[in-house]
């Protein structure tokens, strides 16, 4: 039987009184992020002098870790499939497309507000909004709101909301979520601009400023909005085959402890249950607060030799004499400005805040200049290693959170975006496997991880897919292949087109050189025959050629030797 708008507001308080010791911790964990100290007005109260200074070593600790996860983009890779053969490529471009569109919309880096949540309060909640339903809200709300809203499905079917898991109330079973509600501070106009003609009939009798409280639910079977001031939103049962809303517990565990604020172990944790944070603030205030009461009191003490005897000094002029009358003495105020104790519990607090949270070599502080380069490298690997299991669960999240909005869509759900053309021809399956990398990688990492690759490439124990996809954090190994095959044959073609030219040059070459002897050969010939002819005509022989007898001659002298012989 489904519950009553009745039964489920009663849920959800009873489901709130359960987080009290959680509300209570994440007070904690916002004051040392947002330098909020509670003690302040107490402490000031006691000591009207003091000068109060907050320690911001917590938050900047904190600030460090947020930077170094959200550094990175989260990658989205489809493992190989028997169902969907040659369609992975395709699936993760889009899954990429969706991601990018989706913050574009949401007009803020959803992986920073994760992540910022994460370390802050030790879980994250993501929310998924189908846009025919957001489109569905605006219809009555006028035509530039449903344009607006229009203009948005056009480009994605989903649109994704961080939520602060400080405003929300989970609880589960072996199964997963079974019911998730958020309570939050907001305005008239904003209920009345997120649900359309539903929010404006629910604030229809209020300023657009007016602060009211906002509540929502969210059960395996219906989805209520309603107000605390008495106005109901939203009543209806959604249909769906889960919960639109994935949450993490990113630091800590839910199976392991009943008692919900032993379940979330933030990043500041330590800091907030130790008092360290409390005591670094009341060690800065008593120093600061000592330095301006010894800083100015009075340098020197003046003996005189009679009351009433004032003496005159001049400290314009450097060593300058002071003249002092018989009896009279002046000397200075020997002063330790800061006790040696205050310093040393200082540094204990600041070492054990580091010791609790991240080492500030991971943020760039240097370990002195004679440090090696290996030790520093060493000291920035291990310093993130508090990063990893939050770095874990926001993938696990960003995957599930993808893999319903695949199941959606193979379910019919769409708006025919220009990002789901994408899915041209793929059959859609409702059990689509994502999975999601979120490395925290610094430049030295991305040097590290290719001579890894190059390594495990000659060795031949892994595939080209798992080094580019699981090493190198390529987001479409098939198409990196393809490019490289592309790259490849454009090299080759490029090669084959230099060889063909220096041949057709050589070619050339060689065709000129025959050109030219033959210009040389048949000059040659001319001379040589004009020469003949005027030999010929000056009766004498060529040069170089032996003139021979006519036929006369040799009968002549043939006659003349027989004659002889006789």
């Amino acid at each position: 039987m489904v519950d009553s708008i009745e039964v489920i507001m009663s849920k959800a308080e009873e489901l709130k009184s359960r987080y009290a010791d959680r509300d209570a911790l994440y007070d904690e964990l916002e004051q040392m992020t947002f330098l909020d100290w509670a003690e302040k007005a107490s402490t000031q109260a006691k000591a009207p002098n003091v000068k109060i200074t907050i320690s911001p070593d917590a938050r900047n600790q904190f600030l460090a870790a947020v930077q170094l996860m959200s550094a990175t983009e989260p990658k989205f890779r489809v493992p190989e499939a028997k169902n969907m053969v040659g369609d992975e490529s395709q699936i993760e471009k889009f899954v990429q497309a969706l991601w990018t569109e989706s913050n574009k919309i949401a007009g803020t880096s959803l992986l920073y507000d994760l992540i910022f949540s994460a370390m802050l309060y030790g879980e994250s909640h993501l929310a998924v909004t189908d846009m025919n339903d957001y489109v569905g809200y605006f219809k009555k709300r006028g035509k530039a709101y449903e344009r607006r809203a229009k203009r948005a499905a056009s480009k994605s079917p989903f649109m994704f909301k961080a939520f602060n898991p400080h405003e929300c109330y989970t609880d589960f079973d072996d199964l997963g979520l079974t019911s998730h509600y958020r309570r939050v501070e907001a305005t008239a106009k904003k209920v009345a601009g997120e649900w359309g003609q539903a929010g404006i009939k629910a604030t229809k009798d209020m300023q657009d400023q007016d602060k009211i409280t906002y509540n929502e639910w969210w059960d395996l079977e219906k989805h209520c909005v309603w107000l605390d001031e008495g106005k109901v939103v939203l009543d209806i049962e959604h249909d769906l085959p889960f919960i639109p809303i994935e949450t993490a517990i990113t630091d800590g565990s839910q199976k392991l402890f009943s008692k919900i604020s032993y379940q979330r172990q933030p990043f500041l944790y330590g800091v907030a249950k130790s008092g360290l944070w409390d005591r670094q603030n009341l060690t800065l205030s008593a120093l600061y607060t000592l330095i301006f009461a010894v800083g100015f009191s009075p340098l020197f003490a003046y003996t005189r030799n009679q009351p009433g005897k004032e003496l005159e000094v001049d400290f314009s002029k450097p060593f300058n004499v002071i003249n002092l009358d018989q009896g009279e003495g002046l000397s200075s105020l020997a002063r330790n400005l800061i006790d040696p104790a205050v310093m040393e519990g200082m540094n204990i607090a600041n070492s054990l805040v580091e010791d609790s949270t991240i080492y500030r070599t991971a943020r760039g502080q240097t370990v002195g200049a004679n440090a090696a380069y290996s030790t520093h490298a060493l000291l920035t690997q291990a310093g993130r290693l508090p990063l990893i299991t939050p770095q874990r669960r926001i993938e696990w999240l960003l995957s599930q959170t993808m893999e319903k909005c695949m199941e959606r869509l193979a379910d019919g759900a769409g708006t025919n975006s220009a990002i789901e053309r994408m899915l041209d021809g793929v059959e859609l399956s409702t059990d689509t496997n994502i999975e999601t990398a979120l490395d925290v990688r610094l430049p030295q990492d991305k040097l590290q991880a290719a001579n890894i690759a190059t390594s495990l490439k000659a060795a031949g124990i892994v595939s080209d897919e798992w080094i580019m996809s699981g090493l190198l954090q390529i987001e479409q190994p098939e198409d990196m292949r393809k490019q490289i095959m592309r790259e490849r044959f454009v090299e080759l073609q490029f090669q084959q087109f230099v060889q063909k030219m220096a041949q057709q040059e050589q070619m050339a070459m060689q065709q000129q050189q025959m050109q030219m002897a033959q210009a040389q050969q048949a000059q040659a010939q001319p001379q040589a025959a004009t020469m003949q002819r005027e030999a010929q005509m000056a009766g004498g022989a060529q040069p170089g050629m032996e003139q021979q007898p006519t036929q006369d001659e040799m009968m002549a002298a043939m006659m003349q030797q027989g004659g002889m012989m006789g």
